[in-house]
């Protein structure tokens, strides 16, 4: 497995790590719910690396794909109601672009799981 097929999956994971840094210190470290991107930035990044092993790839990448799924709807759950886009919160923001993200990291795997 070559750092190729995974460095999406590793983009986006470092991405959400840094998110989540940069909303808990943007929210003067109010709430350690600012940290939820980080922590599925970790995951990613945990199936990233265990995905360049060809014996596990496939299981590795089908993980992150769930998580990325769960995790998208969850902060599209958390983000759309009540949205006002005049005025929008640091965890308004933070949760569309954690969405985001996630979304473009479900694609990445599926994309993944569906090359030979």
């Amino acid at each position: 497995m070559t750092m190729r097929t995974t460095g999406p999956l590793f983009a986006i994971a470092i991405g959400l790590i840094l998110l989540g840094v940069i909303s808990y210190v943007v929210s003067e470290a109010s709430s350690m719910t600012a940290l939820i991107p980080a922590l599925f930035g970790m995951v990613l990044l945990s199936c990233a690396l265990v995905a360049r092993n060809p014996g596990a790839r496939i299981a590795a990448i089908a993980v992150a794909a769930v998580f990325s799924l769960l995790g998208c709807a969850a902060s599209l759950w958390r983000a759309l109601p009540g949205l006002d886009f005049g005025a929008i919160s640091v965890a308004k923001a933070s949760q569309l672009l954690m969405a985001i993200l996630l979304l473009a990291a479900l694609v990445s795997c599926v994309i993944e799981l569906r090359r030979k």
